[in-house]
């Protein structure tokens, strides 16, 4: 299957929305959970907001819109998002950058996938069931593996978006208003903190002092990569953790033997 990949890969410069040249802007923004877009991500009354303000036009027709090949427009484009991101500005403008690059796109079993979308889909997936991370190495031997992770990933993404945004909008705005805080708190849809962690990273890259803690169905939980990363013992950590390398911990960040 990697050849097929690398046999069929085509690169375009652009926007880097989950699904952007499959299902539109519209959706392709709101979807977007990597990186995060505080005030977009799950928002879709201000996702039409944005794109009535730079294109004039919210129908359909914005699905074959290439805002790209229009340097004035992707300009106009860019100052909009940035300025309509609910977060402090050098942030925004961080998360902006991270927007624009190569889209990497290739076809299995003559299904066109976007592999940035494709990253991000297997990330969902991995998630939203404690199971999931053993599926994951099977991906590239496994051709109906993927597109079963496809599948369920276009089934919860729409929902787990707004969940995810509720949650992370309420992080931020601690973080805003200088009150930070190191747990956030899924009511929906995830069962592991993995995508929470990630896209966290994705706007505040490494300023965090403590390890991120999610609290998902009455758990404090957070990552070996996360306990790793904030100079834990190796040896105190995967003692602790179980053999899906989810860490059990109390609100502090104290690990729980699992």
């Amino acid at each position: 299957m990697l050849n097929e990949i690398k046999e069929n890969l085509s690169i375009k410069f652009g926007f880097k929305f989950w699904g952007r040249n499959r299902i539109g802007l519209q959706k392709a923004i709101y979807r977007t959970l990597i990186p995060f877009l505080p005030g977009y991500t799950g928002d879709a009354e201000n996702v039409n907001n944005l794109l009535e303000t730079v294109l004039g036009k919210t129908s359909g027709l914005t699905k074959y819109v290439s805002i790209e090949d229009d340097e004035k427009l992707a300009a106009k484009f860019l100052e909009k998002l940035v300025k309509g991101m609910k977060i402090d500005f050098n942030t925004a403008k961080g998360i902006a950058r991270k927007l624009l690059g190569n889209i990497y796109i290739t076809t299995i079993n003559n299904k066109v996938v976007e592999l940035n979308e494709f990253i991000g889909a297997s990330l969902v997936f991995m998630s939203i069931k404690k199971s999931n991370p053993h599926y994951i190495p099977l991906i590239s031997v496994d051709r109906e593996l993927l597109f079963q992770i496809l599948t369920i990933y276009e089934e919860v993404i729409d929902g787990l978006s707004l969940d995810i945004s509720l949650a992370l909008n309420t992080y931020i705005e601690s973080i805003e208003s200088k009150r930070e805080k190191n747990v956030i708190e899924v009511e929906e849809g995830l069962a592991r903190p993995e995508i929470i962690i990630e896209i966290i990273k994705s706007i505040y890259e490494d300023t965090r002092k403590t390890p991120l803690i999610t609290l998902i169905n009455g758990e404090y939980l957070t990552t070996v990569d996360e306990l790793l990363r904030f100079g834990n013992e190796p040896s105190t950590i995967y003692s602790n953790c179980d053999d899906l390398q989810l860490c059990r911990v109390d609100e502090h960040g104290n690990l729980i033997r699992s």
